[in-house]
């Protein structure tokens, strides 16, 4: 998220953090930081994260959390609880904020 309230999206495939694979091919990306700039990174158990109806948490309300720029990641954990009451998957975030 830019420190104006913007967010863009890196859209990569990501592989396990295990090395069980021969030959993997990863994406390579570069991106422009400024001060005060944050990258996010999630797995998606967050995402695919299902409620009662089978409906998945989704990307769009992590971006709507981030946006909130208030407790992000105690806000995310809550209203990822709230929705989705038995966690199936793992899930971990990584938040960096450029300084």
């Amino acid at each position: 998220m830019g420190k104006d309230g913007s967010v863009a999206k890196l859209m990569a495939k990501g592989y396990p953090i295990a090395n069980i694979f021969d030959n993997v091919q990863y994406d390579v990306n570069t991106i422009k930081f400024h001060v005060g700039d944050r990258i996010f990174f999630y797995t998606d158990g967050i995402t695919e994260a299902a409620n009662e109806d089978g409906l998945q948490y989704g990307a769009e309300r992590i971006i709507n959390i981030i946006k909130n720029d208030k407790n992000i990641l105690e806000n995310l954990k809550s209203s990822l609880d709230d929705y989705c009451k038995d966690h199936k998957d793992d899930y971990a975030v990584l938040m960096a904020e450029i300084i």
